[in-house]
């Protein structure tokens, strides 16, 4: 275990990859099988942060579909784990009420690549 893997650091702190701003529409599938819809705020290769109004629990397994940057067809399906989810902030909020972070099981470089290649160099947050 490195130093920024240990469990009480802050979700930030144990990142193995930068997250860098994208707003990318996405449909969420619950553990229910209800599918839902949402929009990245940032993401990396392994994780993103989803902008929705799908209550969820840690540890959840979802599957994500995300559509391709300037694409209303092309998308990506993984799948992955709730790692948290927390309220908007009253001045974050508008159609969306819910921040629902998520562990992903497969890698989405490709993706994040497709992002920086039509919006240019993404901004790390």
């Amino acid at each position: 275990m490195s130093p920024s893997d240990h469990p009480s650091d802050p979700p930030s702190d144990r990142r193995r990859a930068p997250r860098l701003n994208a707003f990318l529409a996405a449909e969420l599938k619950t553990p229910e099988g209800k599918s839902r819809s949402g929009i990245s705020r940032d993401l990396s290769e392994r994780g993103l942060l989803l902008l929705t109004n799908a209550r969820l629990e840690p540890g959840d397994r979802v599957e994500l579909r995300i559509f391709h940057p300037g694409s209303d067809e092309e998308s990506t399906t993984v799948h992955g784990r709730v790692v948290r989810q927390d309220a908007l902030d009253e001045y974050e909020a508008t159609i969306w009420r819910l921040k629902v972070a998520v562990a992903l099981d497969e890698s989405i470089a490709d993706l994040v690549q497709a992002a920086e290649a039509r919006f240019g160099p993404l901004r790390e947050t």
